[in-house]
């Protein structure tokens, strides 16, 4: 069994072996809670506890702790992802266009990261993993190249410093969450 919503609390899945039982607007739409039923004899119950922000879930009314799977969507570290490797691509392209092949690294990196978010939208750790590596060494090169800069360079570096430092919390944190899908 699976529950997941977006990072904002909204659009919430309930599934079970892959099949989606039941859609809910937002986590708050649960907050009374809700039964469902899985086939002729067994029902989920699923209250939201915004407190915790987690779910009750309980199965023809005994309570079911320590659920494993319910998760945020990984959607939004797909998204993530992908505009990563879209911006990469698109500036890549300009500056191998403008000065050259010798430039290419950063298209080659928005390649690289249109190819992760392909999988990483297909629910893929292991994608999902690869890309915050190749993000954590993307933003390690970032610092050393930020100590070399001149002054009038460094808020630029430092807004891409946030931007890669702040995505790459994102992505972390739907890696922790994604459960155990390969």
């Amino acid at each position: 069994m699976a529950i997941r919503w977006r990072r904002d609390l909204s659009n919430v899945r309930v599934e079970i072996a892959g099949r989606t039982l039941a859609l809910f607007e937002s986590c708050s739409a649960l907050s009374n809670g809700a039964r469902i039923a899985v086939d002729r004899h067994a029902s989920v119950g699923i209250r939201w506890i915004p407190t915790a922000e987690n779910f009750a879930v309980d199965l023809n009314g005994v309570a079911i702790r320590g659920v494993r799977e319910v998760y945020p969507d990984t959607s939004d570290a797909a998204r993530t992802v992908l505009v990563i490797g879209w911006v990469n691509a698109i500036v890549g392209a300009g500056l191998v266009a403008a000065f050259g092949p010798w430039v290419a690294d950063s298209f080659v990196f928005g390649v690289l990261f249109l190819v992760l978010g392909f999988f990483v939208r297909r629910d893929s750790r292991v994608a999902l993993g690869l890309a915050i590596g190749v993000l954590a060494l993307a933003l390690l090169t970032r610092v050393v190249v930020m100590t070399r800069i001149s002054a009038p360079s460094l808020p630029v570096a430092l807004v891409f410093f946030a931007i890669f430092a702040s995505s790459l919390l994102a992505m972390i944190r739907a890696f922790i969450s994604s459960g155990s899908k390969v």
